[in-house]
């Protein structure tokens, strides 16, 4: 089966498998494998030719305490099914990536960030325990006290460590499902930079920057506060949106520079006009792109590449503007492009550090990928890194260049006579 990740960039035959219990996983535990959830990462962090074991099956709820908020469910569960049942009784995902649509081991595996990654970080910090199988067949059981190196291995560890089998994860409470949203637009990238550091106190924020602004207007965003509302006369209840596709054929017209260059002036002043302090549902806050389904192939047949990167804050005001400056000098569009505050991240491989994370959205073309590659020396310069689950071409010296505790996880993953069960083809590119 021809196999990619989100972005639809590598694509590759792959044997996939769909086991249904743990006897039939075990058997599948051979040569070279990965786990694959709902193939929402975007690049080749679950693509293993030889074994892609797709893991949806595994989609139980084991229990759910309603007083605590404290729930236990198998690794295969969407995000999207979870929140069905847990929204109406008064909690919410404590941390969330931007769709609803990826599963709770790909969370893990990612050790998911948010928008509220600057208070509370990654998923990591909301996990009681997991459970996983490893290389030798064996169900471990693993947190921050139990087989705690294996715990930080997993969480961001990209499916390396083992199958993940369950989590027991603590919820957060709500009132109701909506969000109070505050927007801010600012006039250029340092005073982006200025308010999303002075907004720290905000449960939630986000900002979306404008790549075709020069000169005053160069990054010029718009910031997306949110709070929990916590009007008892409010609802609780899971929001169904009407998914729509877009046809296929719009690629070619809509992704190019003028069409960007409009695109972002209208929304940044449809933003700037907008009330700015409103209450949403949760899902227009979270999750505004779940209502395209197919939103990935507006990029064309031949898919596209993002760059997600973080870098120190100390380093952040001269690197980004460094690379925004880059990217319209080479006439590139990126068609969406966010920009967050981060706090610590704890996980082994740990993506976040105290400083900023933007995202970029490339065509694959040979340009941007050439583009890319000139930015990986900005994010190596400035002590930055790649964030994995977004990655499907940084080069091994990158890597290596960027992340710190490369010898600890080989040290607790790769431990067993120095097998390499559990790979893909993103830990075979970058020799993890």
């Amino acid at each position: 089966m021809i196999l990619s990740g989100w972005g639809r960039y590598p694509k590759i035959s792959c044997s996939v498998f769909r086991p249904k219990n743990i006897n039939e996983l075990k058997k599948l535990i051979k040569n070279k494998c990965i786990a694959r959830g709902n193939g929402r990462s975007y690049g080749d962090s679950s693509l293993q030719p030889e074994g892609t074991i797709e893991m949806k099956n595994f989609n139980r709820i084991f229990f759910f305490n309603k007083k605590i908020g404290i729930v236990k469910i198998e690794a295969g569960i969407l995000l999207d099914d979870l929140l069905k049942i847990i929204i109406p009784q008064g909690w919410f995902i404590p941390v969330s990536p931007g769709t609803k649509f990826v599963t709770l081991g790909g969370m893990v595996a990612s050790n998911v960030h948010g928008k509220n990654h600057h208070n509370v970080g990654g998923i990591l910090n909301f996990l009681e325990n997991l459970t996983l199988l490893n290389e030798n067949k064996k169900v471990i059981t693993c947190s921050k006290y139990k087989n705690k190196n294996l715990f930080y291995a997993t969480c961001g560890g990209m499916g390396l460590t083992g199958f993940i089998l369950d989590v027991t994860l603590r919820l957060h409470k709500i009132t109701n499902s909506y969000i109070d949203q505050k927007i801010i637009c600012t006039k250029n990238l340092n005073d982006t930079l200025k308010e999303l550091k002075k907004n720290t106190k905000a449960t939630y924020s986000v900002a979306w920057i404008d790549c075709t602004g020069n000169k005053n207007n160069f990054g010029r965003s718009v910031i997306f506060n949110g709070e929990h509302n916590k009007d008892y006369s409010k609802k609780l209840f899971y929001k169904k949106n009407k998914i729509i596709n877009v046809p296929f054929f719009l690629s070619n017209f809509f992704l190019n520079y003028i069409t960007i260059y409009i695109f972002n002036f209208l929304y940044y002043y449809f933003n700037f006009f907008k009330k700015k302090i409103s209450t949403i549902s949760y899902d227009d806050y979270f999750y505004p792109l779940d209502k395209i389904k197919n939103w990935n192939e507006l990029y064309g047949k031949d898919g596209f590449v993002q760059c997600q990167f973080s870098i120190p804050e100390i380093n952040s005001y001269k690197a980004i503007p460094k690379i925004l400056k880059l990217i319209q000098s080479k006439s590139s569009v990126s068609f969406l492009t966010t920009l967050k505050y981060m706090g610590e991240d704890n996980a082994t491989l740990a993506f976040a550090g105290k400083g900023f994370a933007v995202a970029f959205d490339f065509k694959n073309t040979d340009c941007n990928l050439k583009l890319l590659n000139k930015i990986d020396k900005i994010i190596v310069h400035y002590n930055g890194r790649i964030y994995l689950t977004k990655d499907s071409r940084m080069e091994k010296k990158t890597f290596y260049k960027t992340y710190k505790n490369i010898k600890i996880f080989k040290k607790t993953v790769r431990n067993f006579k120095n097998k390499h069960t559990f790979s893909s083809l993103q830990s075979e590119r970058i020799c993890l």
